[in-house]
């Protein structure tokens, strides 16, 4: 008989190591922990950057991004004469 790392339930199939995957989760989660996020600065005015996971690698802040864009307030007409202007 073989019982759960976890819960030390008994297993009723052999070849499971864990008798559901909640405990499978549960006791990986205990022997990994997630990663933790890193808080990096603005390169220009040193602010904490607020970011959302890890795959935000932003350098600077929403202040002094020059091309941060608010698309809520930009029309349709803005952005093509923007387009034309600039030769695209």
């Amino acid at each position: 008989m073989k019982f759960c790392p976890f819960c030390n339930k008994e297993i009723t199939k052999k070849r499971n190591k864990f008798c559901n995957q909640s405990c499978a989760n549960s006791f990986n989660n205990k022997i990994k922990p997630r990663r933790l996020l890193t808080w990096n600065n603005c390169k220009k005015c040193d602010l904490p950057l607020n970011r959302k996971n890890h795959n935000d690698r932003r350098k600077l802040c929403d202040n002094c991004n020059p091309s941060l864009v608010d698309w809520s307030t930009i029309t349709y007409g803005e952005m093509k004469k923007k387009k034309k202007f600039s030769g695209k």
